[in-house]
């Protein structure tokens, strides 16, 4: 599906944040089908996903853009372990209701993966985001990313 060499020309960001929950209790708020709209708003004020959490299950993140067109990636759980890891790889692009999987701009990024780490710390649980990210679009992910934390810790912790 996917070229390991396609990964090598992105970097990693990093971004975490502590909440006071347990790790199962976090995991379940970060997939859950009525709470993951709510911590990814600030990517995407309509954001869902279409699809199952089970390794190996296509994943459609969607979101509308500013005219209301559907559209979001195409991705597959690569890993999905509670309380420990869910581990996603990008490889399309959703616009409308066509999936495109093969083009020179999807060749720069398809293979990416976005990994969720869950650990224990003290009496709290350390959520870690790993993230293969293009240089171009480094700042937006840099400047949004804290925002969704904030919003998952908030749901973590009610």
């Amino acid at each position: 599906m996917t070229d390991i060499y396609k990964v090598r020309d992105m970097k990693k960001s990093t971004y975490e944040i502590d909440v006071a929950t347990d790790k199962h209790r976090a995991w379940e708020i970060l997939i859950g089908k009525n709470t993951y709209p709510i911590w990814t708003q600030p990517f995407n004020p309509a954001s869902h996903f279409i699809g199952d959490w089970s390794e190996g299950s296509k994943m459609l993140f969607v979101g509308e853009d500013q005219q209301g067109n559907k559209g979001g990636m195409v991705s597959r759980i690569v890993a999905n372990r509670p309380g420990e890891l869910v581990s996603i790889e990008h490889y399309g692009v959703l616009e409308g209701d066509t999936e495109i999987t093969d083009s020179e701009e999807i060749a720069k990024w398809a293979g990416a993966h976005e990994n969720y780490f869950f650990a224990t710390v003290g009496d709290k649980t350390r959520i870690t985001v790993e993230m293969d990210i293009v240089e171009d679009y480094e700042q937006q992910f840099a400047e949004i990313w804290p925002k969704a934390l904030q919003k998952l810790k908030e749901l973590c912790e009610e």
